[in-house]
């Protein structure tokens, strides 16, 4: 976007942020600027592609992305970085041809969610406006995320799985779940399928979670915990899915599970109304369909402004049954 002279103000203080943090990253631009100069950039052959995604592959992953843990904005600014020197919003390559060991793999999620398969025939959802980077090395297969995606990991018990993402560490065989780093540096984990050993990353105490259960690890514990999961906290993976369930949940769940799955935000008029039920189940669902459900079901008036959409209504003295 930036060659094309077509970055926000916003877009170019991030790439010249990037710039700054190494010679590496300007001489990567420069690179990328010759040739973007002297080619068409959407007919790009495959070998080009590769050549310079290979470039772009060593910018933004670590040599080590096990040990090495920088600051959340500087990861994403990178990742976003490069995005905009490639000029092709929301696409991403990569190799598959059988991978050798050591062999990477960077993946971007720019503006939509993406469904990867790895090289081991692992299958991640990777949420938008995540990245990570995978690796075979040393009969280990490593995943460096930063934000959340969701994981079927092939079963291979002479190759270990490990996720690291923020201060914590998974450690599978073969499972599901997903892993959600928050902006405060905190991690959730969520197994679906398995058992996941998890752990912080410079620490040798781990905890094992099982199927339907919710661990958290926070920046300067060291030990994750446990948690408990609530009965009305059932869509943690409707961003997976695109279903979204709801059995007699009060509207303040609800409104939280919309914000998490729509990226939107909401605001009660009055805070009774956080006690109304909802029974309604949606599948592939808009949002406007949903708060169309959910304002002629609750007898309430939902409104936009800006990037809120306002609850008003009456509470309910006796929610739905």
């Amino acid at each position: 976007k930036h060659l094309s002279g077509n970055t926000t103000p916003e877009e170019y203080q991030r790439l010249m942020t990037w710039l700054a943090e190494a010679p590496a990253h300007r001489r990567l631009f420069d690179e990328m600027e010759q040739v973007w100069d002297e080619t068409d950039v959407p007919t790009l052959s495959r070998d080009d592609r590769e050549r310079y995604w290979q470039g772009i592959q060593a910018a933004i992953a670590a040599p080590e992305p096990r040990r090495v843990r920088r600051p959340l904005w500087t990861r994403r600014v990178a990742a976003a970085a490069a995005v905009l020197i490639l000029g092709i919003a929301g696409w991403y390559w990569f190799d598959q041809r059988p991978v050798q060991d050591g062999v990477q793999m960077a993946v971007l999620a720019d503006r939509n969610d993406e469904q990867v398969v790895l090289p081991d025939s692992s299958r991640v959802w990777l949420r938008a406006g995540s990245t990570m980077t995978y690796e075979e090395q040393d009969g280990r297969r490593h995943v460096a995320l930063t934000g959340e995606a969701y994981f079927e990991v092939t079963s291979d018990p002479q190759r270990p799985f490990t996720v690291s993402v923020g201060d914590a560490v998974a450690t599978v065989l073969g499972t599901r779940f997903t892993l959600s780093e928050k902006a405060d540096g905190q991690v959730e984990l969520f197994v679906t399928e398995g058992l996941v050993a998890f752990t912080q990353a410079d620490s040798a105490d781990s905890i094992r979670v099982a199927a339907r259960q919710l661990a958290v690890a926070q920046p300067g514990q060291r030990t994750p915990v446990r948690v408990p999961v609530l009965r009305h906290d059932v869509n943690r993976l409707s961003w997976v899915d695109q279903k979204l369930v709801f059995d007699h949940a009060p509207l303040s769940f609800v409104l939280a599970d919309l914000e998490r799955h729509f990226g939107v935000s909401f605001e009660l008029d009055d805070p009774g109304l956080g006690s109304c039920e909802l029974k309604a189940d949606f599948d592939q669902a808009t949002l406007e369909q949903v708060l169309e459900t959910i304002a002629f079901s609750l007898n309430c008036k939902i409104s936009q402004d800006n990037n809120v959409y306002r609850v008003a209504g009456t509470p309910c003295d006796n929610p739905t049954k």
